[in-house]
């Protein structure tokens, strides 16, 4: 371990927080304390994860970035893998650059709506405006309608590869899927606290065209919502419906347009208004709301059954 133990005196770099916040801690600077004196070794399982949190917690406590590399470098047993500066550096830097989740809005539950779009909807005749092939050939048609060739997709991997590269990969034998991200990314990507690069952030994302619709079961008794129902209320919702994909499970998956310009938009439009006035009140699943959220990807088979198209409008969407 580099520099004195903290069980026996307090390091220069110990010394200066707790000179900083005065005598008294507040409970981020504690949590960052205490986990200067556990930090998991490198070489261990928990080793680079150890260091993420830890950068985490100085970030909570409002300290320099600086400080929390020195402060690590300090206290880290590096004795079963050695560990450079810039191993260090990048986990930190990850940390501090990792971004919050925006808080999802309180909303409630409203039956009465729900059902009254089940009545306006039900038995409505839904027609696609694009023709949908035979469910082998999904997977492809759904990329190259709802994605540009430039642009990186990710499946559900940690990988982030161009839509391009998608479509010959769906040619071949290789599988893709069972997700797929409702919207494309940048390409970026972080290291995650096991160490493994994520390419699917909210702050990849390269472009806020579609947020997805998904129920789960009633908020209220926590029953089955059947299918149809699930339909009626997208076809009466108003919205512009990009596709409806049947999961192969319990419910339908809704991509609507909702073009917004950046995150600060997706954060005040979708967030705040289409899901905290609308959908939410509607039973639909509050975790859906943000930008980087995972669809099934039709085409694939989910176990005896297909996850499916049923609806395809493309990126210009159309009113069911």
């Amino acid at each position: 371990m580099r520099g004195t133990s903290f069980h026996n005196t307090f390091s220069r770099s110990i010394h200066r927080p707790l000179t900083q916040w005065g005598n008294e801690l507040n409970g981020a600077a504690q949590r960052y304390c205490d986990g200067l004196q556990t930090l998991s070794p490198t070489g261990t399982g928990d080793g680079h994860r150890g260091m993420y949190v830890q950068a985490l917690r100085g970030k909570s406590a409002g300290l320099e970035i600086e400080q929390v590399i020195n402060d690590i470098r300090e206290h880290l047993d590096d004795s079963m893998r050695p560990v450079d500066d810039r191993e260090i550096e990048t986990s930190v830097q990850n940390a501090y650059n990792s971004m919050p989740t925006d808080p999802v809005p309180k909303a409630t539950f409203d039956r009465s709506l729900f059902e009254s779009l089940v009545t306006k909807g039900l038995g409505d005749k839904m027609i696609s405006p694009i023709t949908i092939p035979e469910v082998e050939k999904q997977s492809r048609f759904f990329i190259e309608r709802m994605f540009r060739p430039e642009e990186y997709i990710v499946d559900g991997s940690t990988q982030a590869i161009r839509a391009s590269t998608v479509r010959a990969r769906l040619a071949s034998t290789r599988p893709l899927g069972p997700h797929i991200c409702i919207n494309p990314f940048t390409g970026q990507y972080v290291l995650n606290e096991n160490g493994n690069a994520s390419y699917r952030r909210d702050q990849f994302v390269s472009r806020y065209t579609y947020a997805l619709g998904e129920f789960d079961t009633f908020p209220d008794t926590h029953e089955k919502i059947p299918k149809e129902q699930q339909l009626a209320v997208w076809a009466a919702s108003g919205l512009r419906i990009a596709a409806l994909i049947d999961s192969g499970g319990k419910s339908i998956h809704a991509w609507t347009i909702v073009n917004c310009e950046d995150k600060k938009e997706w954060h005040q439009q979708v967030k705040m208004e289409l899901f905290g006035k609308y959908l939410i009140p509607l039973g639909v699943d509050q975790a859906c709301s943000n930008p980087s959220r995972l669809s099934r990807l039709p085409g694939v088979r989910r176990g005896d059954n297909w996850q499916r198209l049923i609806y395809l409008a493309g990126q210009e969407g159309g009113v069911l």
